[in-house]
């Protein structure tokens, strides 16, 4: 018989763990409070498919995204757009990283970018100045549709009989015996052999391990405008610090844009998040709009006619204390026998999270894999 799973959170590290733990034998159950997969975090920000430039400050995080990325890109090829003029600027005044440092991290991580010394074109249109930057360099990296991807999951989940309750809301995890759980949730329980925890911190989920194990987070609301910009798609990525970045929203005509500073409209440090933290005033939505609008026109002063088609509020969970290095990596904590956490820092990392998560399970069933 199969072991049976319960993977809590339908966010794409959540599905794609259970697609790949249900291709290695195991029956899957898998919960999200939401009505619809990848609806949460997934879907409220850039979208950005890392290759590492966007780290110099840890090196770690950038070498996982860039070894990371090819693996997502082999598993979902049709959620990536083609590539596009994609720019990436090191700010003279202000960053957190100098040049030289720049140059030798793209050195030392093998990162494959040209050097932009007379933009022509669509930047110098939109009235951009290159002697705001100690660099520009143009990369490869793209970006990912979420809407494309969920609809790929979700008939990868049906297929793969992986069974998924939306609009359930777990509520409690508790030890039955020495290696069973038992999940409650809006409309009852069960009994596992295996319990995955992949809420992105978002969760209010009763376990008594909780303070004795959990991670401290530093929660923050954030905000990113998606607009329509009369140009032709590219990126704009200014580094080090609280600059910008515009990305296209996945395959569409849409562009998202995100400055660091204004687009943090809340914070809060902890083990879990307080009930009401996504109640943002809608004075301070307004003021983080109108703010990250001003640093687009800092920045491009001729980009004219532009439309702000939503606004969308996410939640992000970092780890405690990563402001000098700004570190986003990814990993599978064990928190107690056959129950563990998956950390999600960047949304490409999520193929190679899943394969580490079903090593981590073959480890502890003694076996490769079940028919």
């Amino acid at each position: 018989m199969s072991p049976k799973v319960a993977v809590i959170g339908g966010g794409l590290f959540g599905s794609v763990a259970s697609c790949h733990l249900s291709r290695n034998g195991y029956e899957v159950h898998l919960f999200e409070k939401n009505e619809s997969l990848l609806s949460g975090t997934t879907a409220r920000n850039t979208n950005r498919l890392h290759l590492g430039f966007h780290y110099p400050r840890d090196w770690e995080t950038a070498s996982q995204s860039l070894q990371a990325a090819s693996k997502f890109i082999e598993e979902f090829p049709k959620a990536i757009r083609p590539q596009f003029p994609n720019y990436y600027g090191l700010a003279r005044q202000g960053s957190k990283t100098s040049l030289p440092d720049y140059r030798n991290f793209l050195e030392e991580m093998g990162l494959d970018a040209d050097p932009v010394r007379d933009p022509i074109g669509l930047l110098p249109s939109l009235g951009f100045q290159p002697e705001l930057l100690h660099g520009l360099w143009q990369t490869d990296e793209t970006v990912i549709d979420v809407e494309v991807l969920a609809q790929h999951l979700s008939e990868d989940l049906t297929n793969l009989g992986v069974k998924t309750s939306l609009g359930n809301e777990v509520k409690e995890v508790a030890r039955t015996s020495q290696h069973t759980w038992k999940v409650a949730h809006q409309f009852g329980s069960d009994e596992f052999d295996f319990v995955v925890k992949a809420t992105y911190g978002s969760d209010h989920v009763y376990d008594k391990f909780e303070k004795s194990v959990s991670l401290m987070k530093k929660f923050e609301v954030t905000l990113v405008l998606e607009v329509h910009i009369e140009a032709p798609a590219f990126g704009l990525t200014i580094l080090d610090g609280d600059f910008l970045t515009l990305l296209p929203k996945g395959l569409g005509p849409m562009t998202f844009l995100y400055a660091p500073g204004p687009s943090v409209l809340r914070t809060s440090e902890g083990i879990r998040l307080d009930e009401d933290f996504l109640d943002v005033e809608r004075d301070d939505i307004r003021l983080g709009r109108e703010q990250i609008l001003q640093r687009l026109k800092d920045w491009l002063p001729n980009v004219g006619k532009l439309e702000v088609v939503e606004e969308h509020l996410g939640l992000r969970a970092l780890l405690h204390n990563v402001e000098a290095t700004d570190a986003r990596p990814s990993f599978v904590r064990q928190i107690s026998a056959n129950y563990f956490e998956i950390w999600a820092g960047k949304l490409d990392h999520s193929v190679s999270i899943a394969e580490d998560l079903v090593e981590r399970f073959r480890a502890a069933t003694g076996a490769s894999s079940f028919d």
